[in-house]
């Protein structure tokens, strides 16, 4: 049982659920929820993230049946350097939004500026439907 540590484990080999449940947790990609702010216009929703250090290659966003996904990765440049004390570090951000029917996603446009991605994305006209009384 010395090598449970580091290969994966079943509740027949190493005994546990607890520790299955471990092992699968080292293996899970850690995100981070950028901070959002969520504004409403007449014709238009804009959507503020917060992603400090990270650069505009790196932000990912897909639209996939109704579902805004946001992946970002801050990774810092260490070439030519030696690090001597450390307190920021790479960064992995993902959000996940459901966008509804009202919103023309098709429209959307994104834009990034000092750490701050603005997507704006224009609200679908609503239809008038006249109801004929007989």
């Amino acid at each position: 049982m010395m090598y449970s540590n580091f290969y994966a484990c079943s509740p027949k080999s190493c005994g546990t659920e607890s520790q299955v449940r471990k092992t699968a947790e080292m293996k899970r990609e850690i995100f981070h929820k950028p901070f959002m702010n969520q504004k409403e216009m007449e014709d238009a929703i804009e959507l503020e993230f917060s992603l400090p250090g990270v650069s505009k290659e790196n932000i990912k966003l897909e639209w996939q049946e109704q579902v805004l996904t946001l992946n970002a990765t801050r990774i810092l440049n260490r070439e030519g350097m030696t690090l001597k004390h450390r307190e920021f570090s790479d960064r992995k951000f993902k959000a996940i939004l459901r966008i509804g029917d009202s919103l023309d996603v098709s429209s959307a446009n994104a834009q990034f500026e000092h750490g701050v991605l603005k997507i704006k994305i224009a609200k679908k006209p609503i239809a008038k439907i006249s109801i004929e009384v007989k």
